[in-house]
């Protein structure tokens, strides 16, 4: 496989660059295809047709922007979810170093010690319970969304049955 004089890092970005670009295409796609007449606003000139203003889009764009993205609840939710895991993950790794050291040995039996096991576990129990204090979160915040989401793919089942 051909790389360039990037190697794997500039695939990476290039992939990163391709996915962004995307990403636009179907925001600016979903926001001409969505648009409804309530949020864009519209000027009629003077022969008759009726345009949409730059700002309107742009207004018409934030809004969708904020539905689409979650609750501000659900976003710091994920950044302090963030923030306590990085800190278990560092507790385990203080653990592992100090382990290694004061055996002597290299850390061979390092796996094998209940106290790893246990710090381990502990790192473990502590992203679970991250994660299932997300998706609380999400299940008691998100109920429009979850609602939306099941009519439109009722609809779309009606649609296929016709």
């Amino acid at each position: 496989m051909f790389m360039g004089g990037g190697g794997a890092v500039g695939l990476v970005a290039a992939n990163a660059c391709t996915m962004g670009l995307r990403s636009l295409y179907s925001l600016f796609f979903a926001a001409r295809y969505f648009r409804t007449s309530e949020i864009s606003s519209s000027v009629s000139n003077d022969k008759g047709t009726t345009t949409t203003t730059t700002k309107s889009r742009k207004r018409w764009l934030w809004i969708l922007m904020r539905r689409m993205s979650p609750h501000p609840i659900i976003l710091v939710s994920f950044v302090i979810s963030y923030i306590i895991t990085g800190y278990s993950r560092l507790q385990l790794q203080l653990f592992e170093e100090t382990t290694i050291l004061l055996s002597g040995n290299g850390g061979v039996s390092l796996i094998s010690s209940k106290e790893w096991i246990k710090a381990a576990g502990r790192h473990i129990a502590v992203g679970i319970s991250c994660a299932l204090f997300i998706v609380i979160f999400m299940y008691k915040l998100e109920r429009e969304f979850g609602s939306s989401l099941t009519s439109m793919v009722s609809r779309r089942r009606r649609q296929k049955l016709d």
